[in-house]
């Protein structure tokens, strides 16, 4: 099993996506959080799926670790 806490990152239009990549097994679960937030809300899930499952939790666009493109953010 993956117990890594590390953040990765994938580029996406030429903005880096922070995301954690943990755990092992079917199915992977997605935890994306909510506005003003970032992956380590998921804290406690992640620690309670990766046993049992692959784990990814992604620091949107503009939050977290992810890049902070100057440009005008919404919700829509």
């Amino acid at each position: 099993m993956v117990t890594s806490t590390e953040l990765k990152s994938a580029n996406r239009d030429g903005v880096n996506l922070a995301y954690l990549d943990t755990g092992s097994g079917e199915p992977a679960l997605v935890f994306i959080h909510g506005w003003c937030c970032n992956q380590t809300m998921w804290g406690e899930q992640t620690k309670a799926f990766a046993p049992k499952h692959r784990v990814i939790a992604v620091d949107l666009r503009g939050m977290g670790e992810s890049d902070k493109p100057d440009q005008d953010y919404d919700i829509d």
